[in-house]
């Protein structure tokens, strides 16, 4: 990194350009704050349109099949054993 360009950032006192992300997996979480920041009204309505269609759920394949469930379970519990008696030191 260019120091001098770092320093920079660092001592305004405005920190419109600067942007955190704790680990680049988390970088979708500001995206659309750096994307707003940096450029034009035309640029940002195709992120939009790019963003809404990437949520389109669209399935690649069939789903699994759920397995009916099992039961029902009997009312009466088996009786478990006894342990030994403990001496109360953990």
């Amino acid at each position: 990194a260019d120091i001098e360009e770092l320093n920079k950032i660092a001592a305004t006192s405005s920190y419109k350009n600067v942007f955190y992300s704790p680990t680049f997996d988390d970088f979708p979480s500001i995206e659309r704050e750096f994307i707003s920041s940096i450029c034009s009204e035309e640029l940002l309505s195709e992120f939009k349109l790019q963003d809404e269609f990437a949520q389109l759920d669209t399935p690649t394949e069939d789903p699994e099949k759920m397995q009916k469930p099992q039961g029902p379970c009997s009312s009466q519990c088996e009786k478990g054993q006894k342990g030994e008696r403990g001496d109360g030191f953990g």
